[in-house]
């Protein structure tokens, strides 16, 4: 049974997916298959719609965007009412702001919490988020991230 998903999907224009998927194809792939673990590196095809779609996940308990820029405030609300998610992490997205993280972690009880390289966010809005909290506003030297790019990077608590 599939339970962790990666999707790296870096120069895809959000405009024409020449990789052959669409946001509605992502959505059906959420609600009919139990994901437990999904990264999405570079989803511009992925926004608040497809938001909604992973609010609704059953078993999603850990959520990794990477450069994921069509995600605003309004996509983060509704990801608040995800019922099992417990790690978040948020890496270079800037669509949202503070008042979209503030909306999740004041409805979801996380475990973990990751914020590094989102220029609308505030060390403010994740303090006392989670049991394991780190911040970072700026990623030096990093430029467009993907999981084998930060497998070197120190954790800082808060």
């Amino acid at each position: 049974m599939l339970e962790v998903v990666e999707l790296t999907m870096f120069s895809c224009s959000p405009d024409y997916p020449e990789i052959g998927f669409t946001q509605e194809g992502l959505v059906m792939f959420f609600q009919f298959c139990p994901i437990r673990d999904l990264v999405l590196c570079g989803a511009n095809i992925f926004d608040d719609d497809g938001m909604k779609a992973l609010a609704s996940a059953q078993f999603l308990e850990t959520l990794e965007l990477m450069d994921c820029k069509e995600i605003t405030d309004a996509g983060m609300r509704l990801l608040a009412d995800c019922p099992s998610l417990v790690n978040l992490t948020l890496r270079q997205c800037d669509g949202f702001s503070d008042v979209g993280v503030t909306e999740v972690v004041r409805a979801r009880k996380l475990d973990s919490l990751i914020v590094e390289g989102c220029s609308q966010v505030s060390v403010k809005s994740v303090q006392g988020a989670a049991k394991s909290v780190h911040f970072e506003r700026d990623c030096p030297g990093y430029g467009r991230l993907n999981r084998s790019s930060l497998m070197g990077m120190g954790s800082y608590d808060l």
